[in-house]
């Protein structure tokens, strides 16, 4: 049991880690690449340039929101032993991570994130050893907990968009 507390409170810390790395990255990598990712991917290219004007601060402050509620997860798992409700957002987050991978692979080179996905792996492998070696979930269980933490990520993820589009309005209104 101690291997499996240690992996639940290296979750928030890795998971920063590797959203540090974005936050610093993005917009500097969007901005050189917007064009090029414009012209390789037509069918995303609103988006690409949404999230090319999105500030640093910003970006920053989804971050925080998707942390908070991924501590909150983290600290009813631990406290009330809801096993469950950590896996599913972790799962979720090494699907995010192999995502990044892909994501390079089709760029041909650097995305932000890719750097901290890849180190990010070896922890993940070993919580679901953990995971694995406590026989806390049958198979078809950590594939209905990973497609839950996927939905769940997904919805928090347009509420965190929305809160940097009206956190980027809010400080772009300040300046008139």
């Amino acid at each position: 049991m101690k291997q499996l507390t240690l992996v639940i409170w290296l979750f928030p810390v890795v998971f920063m880690i590797h959203d540090f790395e974005e936050i610093i990255f993005m917009r500097p990598w969007f901005k050189k690449r917007k064009d090029e990712l414009q012209k390789r991917f037509p069918r995303f290219a609103k988006k690409i340039a949404q999230s090319a004007k999105r500030s640093t601060a910003a970006f920053a402050v989804g971050v925080l929101e998707i942390f908070t509620l991924l501590a909150a997860f983290n600290v009813l798992a631990y406290c009330f032993d809801w096993y469950w409700l950590w896996y599913m957002q972790f799962a979720a987050f090494a699907v995010h991570l192999v995502f990044h991978l892909v994501q390079s692979i089709a760029m041909r080179g650097y995305v932000p994130a890719m750097v901290t996905s890849v180190l990010a792996l070896p922890y993940c492998v070993w919580a679901f050893m953990v995971v694995a070696q406590l026989n806390m979930f049958t198979v078809l269980q950590s594939v209905l907990l990973t497609m839950a933490g996927l939905v769940v990520i997904s919805v928090n993820m347009i509420a965190a968009f929305k809160l940097m589009s009206c956190f980027d309005q809010y400080f772009n209104n300040l300046g008139d």
